[in-house]
């Protein structure tokens, strides 16, 4: 857990790793030069399973996030935000998932929205296959962060230089290492509210997605020619859940789906359905 200035959700945070129906953990929370009451808040938990690094000078979310994992000391590395809240048998439920499919590297979950006074706004559903899951990351990020529980020997590190769209980043390189899977559960609690880094800083984080969606794709695909603009418009859509919003963008993402369904192998039939496009009002 990374934590700047953290104080107002920290707490709830920190309780909902220490009460988890798995005892054998340690939580690391990495102060990324807090301000606030954030030092005072960790140093009065009384839990000697909690380890608190702190850096002298603000680094962002990702130089904190990779001083903790350059630290970890377990075999399985779980994230989880400093505003959002782990479930309690989140991690068991993860680790008997990964104990049980060894082919599998990363897990996520599903999730439950609360807004900033902890009201309920709904449920999001994340991609459950592994053939899902690598469609999903051509558009967006394919899990929700604080849902994720990885293997630590993958050795996964962040791109430390982002300061925002680290994780999306970080997938993409993830997926080439490892199969992954959701969990349809919701296991965390994500909160929706305007001073998290996707209240703060979306114009950017939008930028940065569109950004890497667009590289996997020129790398992948290159006799597709995809134009940044068109592909941007496309990308949006998609993220969202929504019907490409021109007849050029169709187009584009029947390309780019039948490009992926080529190369993908194993079974077609799954590969398609795991890999659905929005229809447009009226479509056949």
């Amino acid at each position: 857990m990374a934590a700047r200035n953290a104080e107002r959700f920290l707490q709830q945070a920190v309780d909902s790793v220490l009460t988890q129906t798995v005892s054998d953990l340690e939580l690391l929370v990495v102060d990324d030069a807090s301000t606030d009451s954030t030092p005072s808040l960790l140093a009065s938990v009384r839990d000697a399973r909690l380890r608190v690094l702190r850096l002298e000078r603000p680094g962002g979310p990702f130089v904190a996030a990779n001083r903790g994992l350059a630290e970890a000391r377990g075999d399985f590395i779980a994230r989880l935000d400093a505003d959002d809240v782990c479930l309690p048998n989140r991690l068991a439920r993860q680790l008997a998932f990964l104990d049980g499919h060894p082919s599998v590297g990363l897990v996520g979950s599903g999730c439950s929205t609360v807004d900033e006074a902890g009201r309920p706004l709904g449920h999001w559903r994340m991609p459950a296959s592994d053939g899902a899951i690598r469609w999903r990351c051509l558009f967006a990020p394919p899990f929700l962060h604080s849902s994720v529980v990885w293997r630590a020997a993958l050795g996964f590190r962040y791109d430390a230089s982002l300061e925002v769209a680290g994780d999306y980043e970080l997938w993409t390189r993830a997926l080439a290492l490892t199969r992954a899977a959701n969990l349809e559960e919701p296991l965390v609690t994500y909160r929706v509210w305007a001073g998290g880094i996707t209240g703060t800083r979306a114009g950017l984080q939008q930028d940065l997605h569109d950004e890497i969606s667009l590289g996997q794709v020129r790398a992948r695909w290159p006799a597709l020619a995809v134009a940044p603009g068109l592909h941007r418009e496309l990308r949006r859509a998609l993220a969202r859940g929504a019907a490409p919003p021109s007849a050029a963008a169709e187009e584009l993402a029947h390309r780019l789906r039948a490009a992926f369904l080529a190369e993908s192998g194993g079974d077609a039939t799954e590969l398609a359905e795991a890999c659905p496009l929005p229809r447009t009002a009226g479509a056949a």
